[in-house]
């Protein structure tokens, strides 16, 4: 399994949530995928085994989720799982989120998350 985060001067939150995935997910790769952070994020600063990928510039998810994608079918990694870099996505919940696709019930999960206070409910047709 490989669990991206994309990031852009997300360093106070990013090395509890590397922690946190290397202790609910020890199996998985974790990539943090650094979207042109000023200073670039070092790998010092980064959880022992955890991988590092510096884009230039921002340019934005759209080119993080290629490169995530690119490295996790170069190296057989799948399923491929983004997490946001400020921890609001439950980790523990990953491997609820991905059964489907390890039975090989899914090519492809997604979950939805509410934000604490949201009234609002979305509704699927």
């Amino acid at each position: 399994m490989l669990v991206f985060i994309p990031t852009l001067n997300d360093r106070e939150s990013l090395p509890r949530l590397l922690v946190e995935i290397q202790k609910e997910l020890p199996d998985a790769t974790a990539l943090v995928i650094d979207d042109g952070s000023s200073p670039p994020i070092s790998v010092e600063e980064l959880p022992s085994g955890c991988w590092l990928v510096h884009l230039p510039a921002n340019y934005g998810l759209g080119v993080a989720t290629s490169v995530a994608c690119d490295l996790a079918l170069a190296r057989n990694l799948f399923p491929l799982v983004r997490l946001d870099a400020d921890g609001q996505h439950p980790v523990d919940r990953i491997r609820d989120l991905v059964a489907p696709i390890e039975r090989g019930n899914a090519d492809i999960v997604f979950g939805c998350r509410a934000n604490r206070n949201q009234r609002r409910r979305i509704r699927w047709a």
